[in-house]
């Protein structure tokens, strides 16, 4: 029992550090409420989170086209694809919507508060690693899922680099990116998203656009980058093959890896997954910078 004691000890610390002392859920509504039946979730990440954590998952009847994990939330309706279907959203009267803010626009946002004026909403900004985390714990407090919540988080601090004692030497650069190919150019992410800080949290040195999400990026940018270490969740072969990006280093090197999709791309309910493997590879990727290998 020591251990989780230890662990569970640092997650307080932690959280007192990123919650401070706000109310726990800080809503539009009633902060503490926990009663909510209607809840829909509009990003695939807090859709994750809401159908992993809540404890009477069935509260849950609104999600994106895009929202399939856990399996069974593929049954729910769809209120949403690139943007809410605000006729729907308006006619099922939820009373607490989730969504992650990178994902729409303040008109977006503002028209939501219009048709849906009952509902408490509740923001995932995915930037950092501390900022999911506060999300996790103040979606926990609206919907009475503490338990569950605080489990999942000792997880992703476990995995995190909270208390590192042997940074990676060299520090990798790292870059993740999608789409591309010849004559194409690709979608790369940016030094201040959430992919970047996880990047840091396990020793890396994000390069990128200054961004806090994707953005396009041309290969004169790529080759200045110069980054050692690629993620995508596309084929590897289509970066390894492009010649115009045959001198970066993670090209030569082929330290080109793929990750799944909806893992990498989502600050869902599987980010202690996430840091324990770009951790893993970046530690690799060092060593094989360092000729340790």
């Amino acid at each position: 029992m020591r251990p989780r004691l230890g662990i569970g000890l640092l997650l307080i610390a932690i959280l007192t550090m990123v919650v401070g002392c706000r109310p726990p859920a800080q809503l539009q509504g009633k902060p503490n409420a926990t009663n909510y039946r209607k809840v829909i979730s509009l990003s695939p990440s807090t859709t994750e989170i809401a159908g992993t954590f809540m404890t009477d998952s069935a509260r849950l009847q609104g999600r994106t086209s895009a929202c399939d994990h856990p399996d069974f939330v593929r049954d729910i309706e769809v209120v949403g694809s690139v943007k809410p279907d605000f006729e729907k959203i308006a006619a099922m009267k939820p009373d607490f919507i989730v969504y992650d803010q990178t994902l729409y626009n303040d008109a977006d946002i503002e028209k939501l508060k219009t048709i849906a004026p009952q509902a408490d909403v509740l923001v995932l900004d995915p930037s950092t690693v501390k900022s999911y985390i506060d999300f996790l714990y103040r979606f926990a407090a609206a919907t009475a899922s503490e338990t569950q919540v605080m489990d999942y988080a000792e997880k992703v601090l476990q995995a995190s680099g909270v208390g590192r004692s042997n940074p990676p030497d060299p520090k990798p650069k790292v870059i993740t990116l999608l789409g591309g190919g010849p004559n194409t150019e690709y979608m790369a992410t940016g030094t201040q998203s959430f992919l970047a800080d996880v990047v840091r949290d396990g020793g890396g040195e994000p390069v990128g656009p200054d961004s806090d999400r994707f953005q396009v990026v041309n290969v004169e940018h790529l080759v200045k980058w110069n980054p050692d270490l690629i993620f995508t969740s596309d084929d590897p072969k289509t970066i390894l093959s492009d010649p115009r990006l045959k001198d970066i280093g993670a090209v030569k090197g082929k330290a080109v890896l793929q990750f799944r999709g909806d893992i990498l791309l989502r600050a869902g309910a599987r980010v202690d997954k996430l840091i324990n493997r770009v951790r893993q590879l970046i530690g690799v990727r060092s060593d094989e910078l360092a000729g340790r290998q």
